[in-house]
């Protein structure tokens, strides 16, 4: 018998984030803060944008930019992983404008996408992360 903690907990950016054995994390988390740091720079977010998460893992950049962003909708294949997503939206106190898709996003983005342009025909800006 193994005995330990259920689930591992990391921080990013003041946050903190929930891992559970089956979800992902890059290993190398300086790596992984200077990628979630440059990535969420460069995508220029601001309340007029919609955010497509693709591949959210246990929800980082959902959860970091959902305070920052109109919409967040974000998606990944591992239902133990949005259950992360889920867990940690609610640890952090996240906005409750992130929408949590599981499934793999071949057989969930041409929906997300027809969702975006029916809920915001406003001509937002849309930035997608694939991670």
């Amino acid at each position: 018998m193994i005995d330990g903690e259920k689930f591992l907990y990391e921080n990013y950016q003041d946050k903190r984030f929930r891992i559970s054995p089956s979800s992902f994390l890059q290993a190398n988390k300086s790596a992984a803060e200077l990628l979630i740091r440059s990535t969420l720079q460069h995508a220029d977010l601001n309340e007029e944008t919609i955010l497509v998460d693709i591949g959210s893992a246990i929800g980082i950049f959902s959860i970091l930019a959902a305070d920052k962003v109109k919409k967040v909708y974000s998606i990944d294949p591992s239902l133990s992983s949005i259950d992360d997503c889920k867990f940690n939206a609610e640890l952090n106190r996240s906005p409750s404008n992130i929408e949590w898709i599981g499934g793999f996003p071949e057989a969930n983005l041409h929906r997300v996408l027809k969702k975006i342009s029916d809920l915001h025909p406003d001509q937002s800006r849309i930035v997608a992360i694939v991670n």
